[in-house]
């Protein structure tokens, strides 16, 4: 189907309250990834994927609060594929890849980038693109308008005006508004609000000025971050003892009680505001409402069986290792050496897994955006311990349903939260 025809009934379904009907549609014509999760379980080994996400460069223009790569880039940028070469190993990709998600850093800073892009919609392939929304030139929406195969961009926005400036920069708010504004009219538009304890009481007004802009797809992502005994225990689990193995934002305390009171005040109001302004909210992760106390107080691991969804997409790092996310940064090979079928179900890429599965995930997943319910249920692997008493209990919106492992080119429950 022609992408402008399908986000056309898209957004006619989003309007019309009728988009789980589309989705189940969809779901039934081009089914998600089949896992056999007993397999899975005793033998790491997974059915290669039919997405993958590129980092074509780690570089960025900004250095937002949240951002988990920011001590990385400080120590500096490690060597990048020339575009010529990047352009190579997205044509040897194998035909099972049809979605390539591109993120950053900022991906409008990488030399080449469109190009890339190009490369990518002359194989038919279709690819989405996050940004930060503050670097995109002239020349670069020349290219985006032309894309065929292009399934949207999506643009991190995580406030109003002072709210948003004061976690990724001063005066970025109206740069980032006016891109959004100019995407609109060439493709298909997303956008994406970090949840934190700073710009969590703004979320209803900012849905309202987002669906306002004429954005139909708006998508809220809880904070990423761990503590330090998360990290130090995460590292003895698994061997690694690499400085950038685990590239993830450590934080000395969670939430704090009002932060969570005003979080699910602010969940609560989302399923009117969706209906009032004709827009469609997406949360990564997409738990069900009866985990969010958990999530919060750090107890799902031990309450709820978990499942990954970066264990059914290929990672890319800007050198052309395969990762398995953005992370959990272990090199498990590269694609110029080897090809990528050969690393995917390696011996140390299915014991990384069979490792992740059998603790229930690490302790700095407990927060991540890619958490999954584990697809049939059951307990967690992990003996259950006594939970921790939740200050609040999050509401999350009714409507929210339990997480597959879907892979498409909708962000919806794949939108690739390596934030720019």
């Amino acid at each position: 189907m022609n992408l402008r025809l399908r986000y056309w009934l898209k957004n006619l379904a989003i309007k019309t309250g009728s988009i789980k009907v589309l989705r189940k549609a969809r779901d039934t014509i081009a089914p998600p990834v089949q896992v056999d999760y007993r397999l899975l379980e005793q033998t790491g080994e997974v059915p290669f994927p039919t997405s993958a996400t590129i980092e074509p460069t780690l570089a960025c223009n900004l250095e937002c609060t949240m951002c988990f790569q920011n001590d990385y880039r400080a120590r500096g940028i490690a060597k990048e594929l020339g575009t010529d070469v990047l352009i190579h190993v997205l044509k040897s990709l194998p035909r099972a890849i049809r979605f390539v998600y591109f993120v950053g850093g900022e991906v409008f800073l990488r030399k080449g980038f469109t190009r890339v892009l190009e490369a990518a919609d002359a194989r038919g392939i279709e690819t989405f693109v996050t940004t930060n929304g503050t670097r995109i030139g002239n020349e670069d929406w020349g290219v985006l308008g032309r894309l065929r195969h292009m399934t949207g961009i999506g643009f991190s926005l995580d406030g109003i005006g002072p709210v948003h400036d004061a976690v990724r920069g001063a005066g970025t708010y109206e740069t980032i508004v006016g891109n959004i504004r100019r995407a609109l009219a060439v493709q298909r538009t997303y956008v994406s609000f970090v949840m934190m304890e700073s710009n969590v009481g703004q979320m209803p007004e900012f849905a309202r000025t987002v669906a306002g802009l004429g954005v139909r797809e708006i998508g809220f992502q809880h904070e990423i971050y761990c503590l330090p005994e998360d990290l130090r225990e995460s590292r003895r689990r698994l061997g690694w003892s690499g400085q950038d193995e685990i590239m993830v934002t450590v934080k000395d305390q969670d939430w704090a009680p009002e932060s969570r009171q005003q979080l699910a005040a602010s969940l609560s109001a989302m399923p009117s505001l969706e209906r009032e302004f004709g827009f469609v909210a997406a949360y990564e992760p997409p738990l069900p409402p009866d985990t969010m106390s958990s999530f919060y107080d750090g107890t799902i691991r031990s309450t709820t069986r978990l499942f990954c969804r970066e264990l059914t997409n290929l990672f890319l790092d800007p050198a052309g290792n395969v990762l398995h996310c953005g992370f959990l940064r272990k090199k498990f090979g590269n694609v110029l050496e080897q090809p990528v079928e050969a690393i995917w179900n390696s011996q140390p890429m299915r014991e990384f897994r069979k490792t992740l599965l059998d603790g229930n995930l690490l302790p700095v997943c407990r927060r991540c955006c890619k958490l999954s319910i584990w697809p049939d249920g059951g307990a967690p692997s992990l003996p259950l311990q006594e939970t921790v008493a939740s200050a609040t209990t999050l509401v999350m919106p009714d409507r929210v349903e339990k997480s597959g492992v879907r892979i498409d080119g909708a962000p919806e429950s794949q939108e690739p939260a390596l934030r720019n």
